[in-house]
């Protein structure tokens, strides 16, 4: 603590407080109540908050409080970057990746090298980056990479060498990616998890169909191929049934257990067609599954689903994220199609990453915060040049910000 900065930051209290930790315990209240740049910035000033921000105690405190303090939770700062794969004529060219430096300067380390021998992105969630490869053997071959620290983890063989979905079930706060459980699903429901505190993945599961479906594998393969949402040990997917995207498909992992649900009403009388896949997106916010709709009729929604409760049933409630006349408003080169693409959505940054049709470009849309208005990432499809797959937000947590500074 002989830096400058602590010096000038032992100005806020006289030296007998400060000696008492009076200053420090002061001053972690106020950081509570800040946003993450604040509580990074303050990190940044010595070892002696950096330590005092790290303890269990504060870290708790710290969470609730940036989590109680905005009606959504996200906080931009938490988006480390976006990476996406180009290709042309179904031929991969390039991955490039769009870096937010985060509080600090903190950057994703992410790269080409990252996807070497074959590798391609298949799933993500926070700071981890799922990657798979076929082998000769028809092997599955997998690779778990953290884009906040650089580390890489080989995955054992899993028993499931035709999955197809792939979801993080959960990521563990300040943990450099050590703890996280993956889950792999083939086109007939049949799973298994990999428990990265275990470092081995559990038995092959086969999950039971939902009792009232007309069909005996009901939509499995055409379940949308966009990220899901998870919310605790269940995973949420929009489902199409009759080439018609009508309905959510939920896995408890644990019970082996699916059900069915209808899309709120209001949905163009529930018929999206099969086609326009990407006009939905689902997320978890708080715990609590939304669902995210575009079209260019009316703009982009969000729809929060509310839990049966006692006495009441599930109810879904609605709110325009942006209208339609802002989006023509900001995008001169918007051209009005049906439905807009909503590529990818971060539930702790409030990143919501959307293409619209005819202008060639990706946009970000932030939101919980007052501006709403679409930021361009980068242009990526203009005349001659590639179009985009596998696209993915790599964000991370408070605590992990604060591990992965430099010390001072």
């Amino acid at each position: 603590m002989s830096t400058k900065r602590c010096q000038r930051v032992r100005g806020l209290a006289p030296p007998s407080a400060w000696e008492a930790g009076i200053a420090v315990d002061l001053l972690l209240e106020i950081v509570a109540r800040t946003d993450v740049k604040t509580v990074v910035r303050t990190a940044a000033t010595c070892r002696l908050f950096r330590r005092a921000i790290l303890e269990p105690a504060s870290r708790s405190r710290l969470a609730l409080q940036l989590a109680a303090d905005d009606v959504t939770g996200f906080d931009p700062a938490l988006l480390l970057g976006v990476s996406y794969l180009e290709y042309d004529d179904g031929k991969i060219t390039t991955y490039r990746i769009v870096h937010t430096p985060a509080p600090d300067q903190l950057r994703a380390r992410l790269d080409a090298g990252s996807l070497r021998e074959s590798f391609r992105p298949v799933a993500s969630r926070d700071r981890l980056l799922l990657l798979r490869r076929h082998s000769e053997r028809r092997q599955l071959d997998l690779r778990v990479c953290d884009v906040l620290t650089g580390h890489v983890t080989d995955l054992p063989p899993v028993s499931l060498p035709d999955a197809y979905h792939y979801v993080f079930l959960r990521v563990g706060d300040g943990d450099a990616g050590a703890s996280f459980d993956l889950l792999v699903m083939d086109h007939i429901m049949c799973y298994q998890i990999f428990s990265a505190e275990e470092g081995r993945w559990g038995a092959v599961r086969q999950a039971s169909l939902p009792s009232h479906s007309h069909h005996p594998n009901p939509a499995v393969n055409q379940l949308c191929t966009s990220r899901p949402a998870v919310i605790g040990r269940t995973v949420y997917w929009t489902c199409c049934t009759n080439a018609y995207w009508d309905r959510i498909l939920a896995l408890d992992v644990d019970a082996a257990k699916t059900t069915l649900m209808k899309l709120p009403r209001g949905f163009i009388c529930g018929v999206i067609p099969r086609e326009s896949e990407k006009c939905l997106l689902l997320a978890s916010v708080r715990g609590r599954l939304n669902l995210l709709f575009s079209g260019a009729f009316h703009g982009i929604t969000m729809w929060t689903l509310t839990p049966a409760s006692a006495g009441s049933a599930a109810t879904w409630s609605r709110r325009l994220v942006i209208s339609l006349l802002e989006i023509k408003r900001q995008v001169q080169d918007f051209v009005c199609t049906r439905f807009l693409n909503l590529e990818e959505f971060g539930e702790r940054s409030g990143t919501l990453i959307l293409h619209l049709g005819g202008c060639g470009e990706l946009f970000r849309l932030n939101l919980g915060i007052k501006e709403e208005t679409p930021v361009v990432i980068r242009r990526i499809k203009g005349p001659g040049s590639a179009r985009v797959t596998s696209l993915f937000l790599h964000e991370t947590d408070v605590i992990s910000l604060l591990k992965a500074m430099k010390s001072v």
